[in-house]
């Protein structure tokens, strides 16, 4: 091109892209890398919500398990009331019959 031309715009845009592009890389570069900061952080924090939710429902099912009165432990806990209230009254009664038997003396 000689000094005396003048250029065209398909040239201008031409030219302007690249030397754009070269002004403004590290600032795309910056945008590209927050964004995937963006995304890597939220997939961790998905699978760590996931671990989370594994967790409680675990322990939710130890709870209903071993904490929570299941029918047949009613059962044994009444069975062993019962038995305790047979063994308490036989003290009582043998109780009973030694002071009888201090009096008799």
């Amino acid at each position: 091109m000689t000094p005396g031309t003048k250029k065209t715009s398909n040239e201008k845009n031409g030219h302007m892209a690249p030397e754009w592009l070269r002004a403004n890389l590290q600032t795309l570069m910056l945008i590209v890398v927050l964004a995937g900061g963006w995304i890597a952080n939220f997939a961790t924090l998905s699978v760590r919500m996931t671990d989370v939710e594994k967790a409680q429902g675990k322990i939710e099912q130890r709870f209903d398990r071993d904490v929570v009165p299941r029918q047949e432990q009613e059962v044994r806990d009444r069975m062993l009331d019962q038995r305790l209230g047979q063994m308490q009254r036989s003290l009582d009664a043998i109780q009973q019959e030694l002071q009888r038997q201090r009096k008799g003396f």
